[in-house]
């Protein structure tokens, strides 16, 4: 993003990594895409669930020594 800015406002690159990106002028139209969109209510998920003891990679972590 650093890069594009600085090619808007004229600046030349300010560091090797800055010259070397790749400006990002294909992320952005000429014309705005303004459909509306149909807004999703949350899931009833908690927040504040853990995985449970059968879950993928829940084996028993060994002590350190």
């Amino acid at each position: 993003m650093l890069r594009t800015m600085e090619l808007l406002v004229g600046l030349p690159p300010m560091t090797q990594f800055d010259a070397a990106a790749m400006p990002m002028f294909d992320a952005f139209t000429p014309h705005p895409d303004t459909p509306p969109y149909t807004v999703q209510k949350p899931s009833d998920t908690v927040l504040t669930a853990v995985n449970g003891a059968n879950a993928p990679m829940a084996a028993p972590q060994r002590p350190r020594t």
